[in-house]
């Protein structure tokens, strides 16, 4: 039985859809390590985040090409294919498209706060696959997800959650809101434990009440 109590009780949000949109052994492990935190006294509640960074990839285009868009002109050879690219595409879609790419992002930030009022943190996995060999690396899936807290502004946490079959690393992580930092540390911190206690553990007996949450996956 946990010793907290219930006013201290951390309540974390778990973001479902994110969970869903994961391959079967990175849900699998992160599963694990939510069961571990409903051991710890943590109660959990499942969240429809709903939203994946829309506008984020023009906004940060738009920057660099107004940053760094006259060095790139000047000197296109220090610059990698990807970068000239990058600050093309910022300068096609002008000040409008980024206005508009930040409005997005300013409604969802207010909107997304307002959905998890009442939560300490929210969690889902880092990376919706195991981490790729390097070769195979795609950046549209490796930040799939942590991409959607840079453009939230919020911290967040990765924690190593296990391996799969392969011994590929899997993580999991948790974010917050700035204003609620401190009990986002302290969340970070039980999920760690919680990991540490259960890793290497993922089978249908330890993923308990959230088992459900496989059905669906997109990866």
């Amino acid at each position: 039985a946990s010793l907290r109590t219930d006013a201290a009780t951390p309540r974390v949000g778990v973001l479902s859809d994110l969970f869903r949109e994961s391959n079967v052994e990175v849900a699998a492990a992160c599963k694990v390590i939510l069961s571990a935190l409903e051991r710890l006294g943590v109660k959990l509640e499942p969240v429809e985040l709903g939203w994946r960074a829309q506008g984020l990839g023009v906004a940060l285009a738009w920057e660099l090409a107004s940053v760094w868009g006259e060095r790139v002109d000047a000197e296109p050879e220090r610059f990698t294919p990807l970068i000239r690219d990058t600050v093309a595409f910022g300068r096609s879609r002008g000040s409008e498209g980024y206005a508009e790419a930040m409005s997005g992002i300013v409604r969802a930030r207010a909107r997304l706060r307002r959905r998890i009022a009442g939560l300490d943190a929210v969690v889902c996995p880092t990376v919706p696959i195991p981490a790729p060999d390097r070769d195979r690396e795609s950046t549209s899936v490796s930040t799939r997800f942590t991409r959607i807290f840079s453009a939230l502004g919020w911290p967040a946490f990765s924690i190593p959650a296990d391996r799969d079959g392969e011994g590929r690393p899997i993580g999991i992580q948790v974010a917050a809101p700035e204003s609620r930092t401190e009990k986002l540390i302290a969340v970070a911190a039980l999920v760690e434990e919680a990991a540490g206690a259960d890793r290497h553990t993922y089978d249908d007996a330890s993923l308990g009440s959230w088992s459900d949450a496989l059905e669906g996956r997109e990866c």
